[in-house]
């Protein structure tokens, strides 16, 4: 098949008839199509999100949703444009999304690794808020550099 309109035809499932009279169909050169993944970032966002919002990221594969303070804080957070842990898991949970991360801490908040054994005011504290809302599912925190896989559906 030469390149050109005729391989978007293919694409697009519709059978193409070469200049030497071939018939050639879709299936007879391409692939089953792989499943895609879906990645919804929401940043700065108070307050629940809308019900585009929720089709958008319906059942999305990875949520990353902004959670700056923490629930005791949510007038505050919502003052400033912000969101907190329990407000992006219900909004994850509204979604069926299958994975949370929480992402865009206040600096008040320390990281895992810099919090010592006891303290309430790390970025932990926020992971468990999150947890409790979908049920004691696994909220990831992000991390600068951090790298998420997600497989491919089959």
């Amino acid at each position: 098949v030469p390149p050109g309109p005729a391989y978007g035809k293919l694409k697009n499932g519709i059978s193409v008839v070469l200049e030497n009279g071939v018939t050639i169909s879709p299936q007879d050169v391409l692939k089953k199509p792989i499943v895609g993944r879906k990645i919804c970032i929401l940043g700065d966002c108070s307050g629940i999100v809308g019900d585009g919002g929720v089709k958008l990221c319906f059942e999305a594969d990875l949520l990353i949703h902004e959670a700056t303070l923490d629930d005791a804080q949510m007038d505050k957070a919502k003052e400033h444009g912000h969101s907190t842990p329990q407000m992006a898991a219900t909004f994850a949970k509204l979604c069926h999304a299958k994975r949370l991360v929480l992402t865009h801490f206040s600096q008040r908040y320390k990281p895992v690794a810099l919090a010592r054994e006891g303290e309430t005011d790390g970025t932990a504290e926020l992971k468990k808020q999150a947890e409790s809302v979908l049920d004691l599912q696994e909220v990831t925190l992000a991390e600068d550099f951090m790298v998420i896989g997600i497989p491919i559906k089959k």
